[in-house]
């Protein structure tokens, strides 16, 4: 297991007596913003000072108390930046059923399951999507929409995003596989930490992976923010020969923006279309064009999400490069060999 890794908690109290009240739990004031206070978090301490505050504090007092997590040190003048992110008190305290996402990262026991992308066309297996996993306090495991939601409503994203991303480079190299890896990643997280996004490329180099065996999947979790920084990055990774694949989309973004602003490799089509696509017109009729265009750019298209025997049909007779989804298998730990057996899906699931 990993050394855990220590935040900050920034604390802004809305008067003189919330504020003995942190001053007593061990918290300080910035020395450069002292309305401010902080507290070196490790391990799991961060739980227990949450529940204690919810315990002590009235409702009143924990919305009036706006909290942030960083990593950036207290003498960082940057944190007055950081905290116009804050959040209240209140929020965290009520996303309690989300407390077992701070051992996750605290204690960084992340897991990776792996699902393959096949060809629909040959029927073999083009690469596999790391999917992450986790375990809550009692040891149910969450699923990769579980894990982003907490991060999101504990304001630990882009934490959670290095860590997964670190975490899934030594996984692959674990496997000791010549196969192809897609890793999700979120546009922001690279443009805002972008020296985290350089040490995980020096990971890979350590770990005699090849840059053709990654593909670096852009999640649509997010807006992004800054396009130029982007673009410059991808461009870098398309020089040392990394893949770029857009995941989810035509799910909210617009799709002239993603075509033409980053020109990817690999285009995978939101499961919202693809699921139900052999038997509505409209679907269809959306679904053919987005292929279309994606050929016609000299891009390779995945439908996602393929669960039923007749949308796989659909999406193999139109020409769709590859297909992933339950219905032609399901995550593992385990990389599957197997191709499809005479292109019959593997699980059937009812629409």
């Amino acid at each position: 297991m990993k050394a855990a890794t220590a935040l900050n908690l920034i604390i802004q109290p809305p008067n003189y007596l919330s504020s003995q009240f942190f001053e007593k739990l061990g918290f300080q004031p910035l020395p450069e913003i002292p309305l401010l206070l902080y507290k070196p978090i490790v391990n799991a301490e961060i739980i227990n000072l949450f529940q204690g505050f919810g315990k002590a504090l009235p409702t009143t007092e924990l919305a009036g108390t706006r909290f942030l997590l960083t990593r950036s040190p207290h003498t960082d003048s940057q944190i007055a930046i950081e905290f116009l992110q804050a959040q209240p008190l209140l929020k965290v305290i009520q996303a309690a059923k989300n407390a077992w996402f701070f051992n996750v990262i605290f204690q960084q026991n992340l897991f990776f399951q792996y699902q393959p992308i096949f060809n629909l066309q040959s029927g073999k297996i083009f690469a596999y999507e790391c999917l992450a996993r986790a375990k809550d306090n009692n040891l149910q495991i969450k699923n990769g929409k579980e894990l982003v939601d907490a991060a999101l409503e504990t304001q630990l994203i882009y934490d959670f995003d290095e860590l997964a991303r670190s975490t899934c480079v030594e996984s692959i190299a674990a496997l000791k596989s010549n196969q192809i890896f897609f890793i999700n990643i979120l546009p922001n997280a690279l443009v805002n930490n972008p020296l985290a996004f350089e040490q995980n490329l020096k990971q890979i180099e350590r770990a005699h992976l090849k840059p053709s065996q990654i593909v670096f999947e852009l999640t649509e979790l997010q807006a992004i923010a800054t396009n130029r920084p982007l673009l410059k990055i991808l461009h870098q990774l398309r020089q040392q020969g990394f893949g770029i694949a857009i995941d989810d989309l035509c799910s909210n973004t617009n799709l002239d923006h993603y075509f033409l602003e980053y020109h990817p490799d690999i285009i995978k089509i939101d499961r919202q279309i693809v699921h139900g696509c052999s038997n509505h017109p409209i679907k269809g009729m959306l679904f053919k064009a987005i292929v279309a265009s994606a050929h016609e750019l000299g891009c390779l298209a995945i439908a996602e999400g393929l669960e039923n025997p007749e949308d796989i049909k659909f999406c193999r007779n139109l020409g769709v490069d590859m297909g992933q989804g339950f219905g032609l298998a399901m995550p593992g730990q385990i990389l599957r060999q197997e191709p499809l057996n005479h292109f019959t899906p593997s699980i059937k699931i009812a629409s």
